[in-house]
Formats: C-alpha cells, sequence, structure tokens
C-alpha cells in the first residue's frame, strides 16, 4: 500500500520492491546538464540509480528543477518513465525514456514559507532543517513520492486546468469531453488523488494543457495569418496544433506546439502548410486557395514566433512533420 502523507522516511532508498512499485517518485533536473536532457522525450541519470529506477517501477515522475540551475527550485512537469536502458557514449548513465510530458505552468515552488514556517512538498523533507535539505538530497536525484504528494504536486502544477471557472475558456465544457473524461476534473479532491494518475492520461485533459500554453506563448495570435481573434464570451479562435502528431509520437510540450486559427490548422495536418527550420512557411500553391495566401501574405516567408525563444519549435519536431507531409521534397 501507498504511504501516507504523515510518514517521513530516513530510509527512502531502502524500503521493499513490492512497496515501490505502487507510488510514483522525483527526477531532479538541473538544467545546465552536459547530457542536454530533453525532459519530454528522456532524462539521463548515473547508473548507481538505475536499481532504484527498477524499484520504483515505469510509472509517473515529477521533475524538480534544481537550484544549481540559478533559478528557485521547483517541480516543472510530470511524465511518464516507459522504457529504461543504458545511455549511448556514456557505460556509467542510464536513460529513462520519457511519454506523456506535461510542463506545470507555473512551476510548483519546491517549498512555501521561510525559516520554522518553510513547509516542503515531499514528506520525506518535512521536519528537517531547512540548512540541512542540501545534504539529505545528496544521491537523492531518483526517489520514491508518495501517493498524495504527487498528486498535490500535479493538480497545483495543472491548476488552471482543474479551476472549474477555467472550463468554457479551455474548451472543456463540450459534453462529448466531458464524457472522454474531462469530467473527472470536476471530481472532490480525494477521488481526484485516487484517480490523479488516470486524469492524467485523458485526452481532453491533456489537450486543454497543451491549447492554454501554446495560446499563451503566441499571446493568443494565429503564427500563420497574424490574426488575434476571440468571440463574445472571450474564447480565443486560436488553436495549439501539435508539430509532430500525437498519434505518431509527438509530446504535448510547447515547443511541439504551434499557435494558429482553425483554418491554418486543418491545412498544416494536412500539409498544405510546412515550416523549415529557420520559421520560414512552405505554402502548397496547387492546393490552398489564393484567400487563404493573400491572408498569409509576408508571412509566408516566416512565423510569428513567441516572445521567449525557449518556447520556439523545436527543429526535431518541425522535421518529423516534414518527414511525413514532404516525403524529402524541401
Amino acid at each position: 500500500m501507498p504511504w501516507t502523507t504523515g510518514e517521513a522516511r530516513e530510509d527512502i532508498f531502502n524500503v521493499d520492491i513490492e512497496r515501490l512499485t505502487v507510488v510514483p517518485g522525483v527526477f531532479t533536473w538541473n538544467p545546465g546538464s552536459r547530457y542536454g536532457d530533453h525532459l519530454e522525450r528522456e532524462y539521463v541519470f548515473p547508473k548507481d540509480y538505475a536499481g532504484v529506477m527498477s524499484d520504483i517501477g515505469k510509472g509517473w515522475m515529477v521533475f524538480h528543477r534544481s537550484k544549481r540551475s540559478g533559478l528557485p527550485p521547483a517541480y516543472i512537469g510530470v511524465g511518464e518513465v516507459h522504457v529504461i536502458e543504458p545511455f549511448e557514449g556514456d557505460p556509467s548513465m542510464t536513460v529513462a525514456r520519457i511519454r506523456n510530458y506535461l510542463a506545470f505552468d507555473p512551476p510548483v515552488p519546491f517549498s512555501e514559507g521561510k525559516g520554522s514556517e518553510r513547509r516542503y512538498r515531499e514528506t520525506y523533507l518535512r521536519g528537517v532543517d531547512s540548512k540541512l535539505i542540501g545534504h539529505k538530497l545528496q544521491k537523492r536525484s531518483v526517489r520514491a513520492l508518495p501517493e498524495e504528494d504527487f498528486a498535490s504536486i500535479v493538480a497545483d502544477g495543472l491548476s488552471d486546468i482543474f479551476d472549474e471557472g477555467n472550463t468554457a475558456l479551455l474548451d472543456l465544457d463540450d459534453p462529448d469531453l466531458r464524457r472522454d473524461g474531462a469530467d473527472l476534473l470536476r471530481l472532490p479532491r480525494e477521488e481526484q488523488v485516487r484517480r490523479i494518475q488516470e486524469i492524467l492520461l485523458k485526452r481532453p485533459i491533456r489537450d486543454a494543457a497543451f491549447r492554454k500554453d501554446v495560446r499563451q506563448a503566441y499571446d493568443f495570435r494565429c503564427a500563420i495569418t497574424g490574426l488575434q481573434i476571440r468571440n463574445g464570451g472571450g474564447r480565443p479562435e486560436v488553436d495549439g496544433a501539435h508539430i509532430w502528431a500525437v498519434e505518431d509520437g509527438g509530446p504535448d510540450v510547447v515547443q511541439n506546439g504551434i499557435a494558429m486559427s482553425k483554418t491554418a490548422h486543418w491545412m498544416f495536418d494536412r500539409g498544405l502548410i510546412v515550416v523549415r527550420d529557420d520559421y520560414s512557411l512552405y505554402v502548397s500553391h496547387n492546393k490552398v486557395p489564393p484567400e487563404m495566401r493573400a491572408l498569409i501574405g509576408e508571412r509566408e516567408r516566416r512565423i510569428g514566433l513567441p516572445a521567449d525563444a525557449a518556447l520556439h519549435p523545436d527543429p526535431y519536431y518541425l522535421a518529423k512533420h516534414r518527414e511525413k507531409h514532404m516525403a524529402g521534397s524541401l
């Protein structure tokens, strides 16, 4: 059975395997890592931790951004480990392949309060002198996490999705979406904690989180036409278009998305519009009507991009889209 939130375990790496296989875990990540982790795809960690990861089992992990990044320590996302294998090029390292990654927006603080009032999100760290936290976390970059801690961190990281006041704004008020899983967001808190891993897999919920982040990154403006349109209720007209399609293996991260009007989204999904690595557009002039080409105008040379360069489309995903639709013709 999973740990309760009242248990603080000093021997977090020495509990029996049967218990660890039913709880999620934590990956501590340093953005300056020489392995250049793409957290939506992989997490590289020392081979010494392979046994710990094997004990925890393939499953959900939250990502803890280390203070060594120069930014405040925080939980920045959640993903599911589906493969653990040796890391090519360095026999001392192991790689966990990640799927179903969702970024937290905003990140969830590692702790709240100051001094004696400081409260850590992980049960294991509560009651530990804050001056000793760094010592306690040494050689614990991979660690187990109680289910209630996991659910609490995830719910806070995706708080906009769980906020009932955002249901219409996030397009979650469609009856079909509620039947497909969006209704899980309206469950009582205790039931959400119990079913949090199921919630994370529901496509309407994942789509809503992705759409929200992409829309915000692009300031609710279509990257293809430059138009920024909202309906009478304030709902943005723009979609979040996946570059590398989900059904083909693409993740739900902003770098795998572009904000597009519904018409542009439809054309992009069918390869009538593709984006080169320099963010210039290739438009199928034989199949895109002149009216749409006129609307695109000079943007045919380059799409609109987020102000934050870290959120620009990843060339890796752009190449996946072109491979699917252009068959090497670019």
